[in-house]
């Protein structure tokens, strides 16, 4: 990321009262990446994107970002998970889901309520998966799922050389 890139970060979230710290952290929960000048440039696009729904909240209401409907991420659906931790959550299970080497059945609200049972031992709503997770229990449910992300990533990118393997050895 470049000067400018940053001074219009920095100036974005001046508009909306934001700090420095304030503008770092929306960045970690959006993005995994708390210093702004290590930034790739699709991190960088995402917290732009980010800062500028908050400044145009009716204008991101009348054009929809994508084909897919995006999940509802509600300040006031969860006790404790931070409303970037919710962002993030959903942004690991849409990568986790564009990993998916077959179609699934279940929807990506049964999916992360399947992470949240394994690990917290919470039986969550698919509908409002993150409602009884604190903030520690968000971190948690982050970390687990970068970790299925990255294992799935790792088999899809293996799929063709094991598969010619266990065709060599049978």
């Amino acid at each position: 990321m470049n000067g400018k890139e940053a001074n219009r970060l920095f100036g974005m979230a001046a508009k909306l009262g934001m700090n420095k710290d304030d503008l770092r952290n929306m960045s970690l929960g959006l993005t995994g990446e708390w210093h702004l000048s290590k930034l790739t440039n699709e991190q960088y696009c995402m917290v732009v994107n980010e800062l500028d729904l908050r400044l145009n909240p009716s204008e991101s209401e009348r054009s929809p970002r994508k084909n897919q409907p995006q999940p509802t991420v509600d300040k006031y659906a969860s006790r404790g998970m931070t409303v970037e931790q919710q962002k993030k959550a959903w942004q690991l299970m849409y990568k986790l889901k564009e990993c998916d080497q077959h179609p699934r059945c279940a929807t990506l609200g049964e999916r992360v309520r399947g992470i949240i049972k394994k690990h917290l031992g919470i039986d969550a709503d698919p509908r409002q998966p993150f409602r009884w997770l604190d903030c520690q229990q968000g971190i948690v449910l982050i970390d687990m799922t970068e970790n299925y992300v990255k294992s799935a990533a790792r088999k899809a990118g293996k799929t063709d050389s094991s598969s010619q393997r266990s065709d060599a050895n049978g």
